[in-house]
């Protein structure tokens, strides 16, 4: 079960991380991975064990996909699975599915995303650029 993080020290790296978000918005994005970076600095050992690392590890490598260093967040995107993982969740895998897809890596975005299949069907998809779950289903053997 992941530790829960006190009221103020959430908020506190809730506000950093939200302050990020404001700087990328602007454009402004060495400031906005200064503060990404404090964000997750903030968080005390075990880092990943908090149940808030996952949601602060997805905006991060999110901020990098967005900034299109794309290696930065494949990098922290497969850091989530050093968190507790929710069971038939295959968020984890699409997002590095993702990464590995805007990457050009397509053999690598296709295992993500069969994995991702997998775990939770095209559910896990939704609210996400539809050429992905196209991409697995058209290359897809085993599509259920």
């Amino acid at each position: 079960m992941a530790l829960i993080l006190n009221k103020q020290l959430d908020e506190a790296i809730f506000l950093e991380c939200d302050a990020g978000a404001t700087e990328s918005d602007a454009g402004n994005f060495e400031l906005a991975e200064k503060h990404y970076l404090k964000s997750w600095d903030m968080f005390p050992e075990p880092k990943f064990g908090w149940n808030s690392s996952q949601v602060r590890l997805y905006a991060i490598s999110d901020f990098y996909l967005g900034w299109k260093k794309l290696e930065k967040a494949l990098e922290w995107a497969t850091l989530v699975f050093k968190t507790e993982l929710l069971d038939g969740d295959g968020t984890p895998q699409l997002k590095v599915g993702i990464i590995q897809f805007e990457i050009e890596n397509l053999d690598a975005a296709y295992a993500s995303f069969r994995d991702a299949f997998t775990i939770s069907g095209k559910r896990t998809f939704q609210g996400f650029d539809k050429k992905y779950l196209n991409f697995y289903l058209a290359n897809g053997k085993e599509v259920k």
